[in-house]
């Protein structure tokens, strides 16, 4: 696709993690920079604690290490396309795609993302596919379905126990299986974009 691909399944089928306990790869994601590295998504941590700083870090600096596993499988696999691959550095933080959900006045479902659910109070549109990853050793990634474009509602960012806050990230008020879909860069700047207007509004 010019600057990015993805796929590759058979490409990493093979690779054997140094603990399959804590790592597996899956197929990559690529992006062409216009340095002409190229940035790959493909490791999966397993058994981390979302809400501890220090052992995040701790995780990311030994996941270097894997990294540099993955780099010479790949050399290995394919001489033609990473022949000449080397690992330049690794991402600065992790990127937690699931832990802890908010208690929410309301919390979406997967049901209402997958059939497309408006509601009275939907401040964003989302319609990313519900895209399951491996969150445990041995779990086969799944798609669950494209759903039709659905409303997020205002009250997925309003805590229940909490005032004078408003929560915009994957981890608002979504259940699990709908936050595959409402974890997205492009529904999550929209809901931010709402929770600024909100804030602006409740000081006028």
């Amino acid at each position: 696709w010019g600057r990015s691909g993805w796929g590759f399944g058979e490409l990493v089928r093979g690779y054997t993690p140094s603990d399959p306990t804590r790592y597996a790869l899956r197929g990559l994601n690529l992006s062409r920079q216009d340095d002409g590295s190229l940035l790959v998504n493909a490791l999966l941590l397993f058994g981390l604690e979302g809400l501890d700083p220090l052992e995040l870090e701790r995780r990311r600096q030994e996941a270097a290490l894997e990294a540099e596993r993955v780099v010479a499988f790949l050399r290995e696999k394919d001489p033609l396309l990473f022949g000449t691959a080397r690992l330049a550095q690794v991402a600065p933080l992790l990127y937690i795609r699931e832990s802890r959900h908010l208690k929410a006045l309301y919390r979406l479902r997967a049901e209402e993302v997958l059939l497309g659910k408006d509601f009275p109070d939907a401040v964003a549109l989302g319609a990313y596919p519900l895209d399951g990853q491996a969150y445990f050793p041995g779990e086969t990634p799944y798609l669950l379905g494209t759903p039709a474009p659905y409303g997020v509602p205002f009250r997925t960012l309003v805590p229940r126990e909490v005032a004078n806050l408003l929560v915009v990230s994957q981890a608002a008020g979504f259940d699990s299986v709908a936050a595959f879909s409402a974890r997205v860069v492009p529904l999550q700047m929209a809901l931010g974009e709402a929770a600024g207007v909100a804030a602006a509004l409740l000081r006028l």
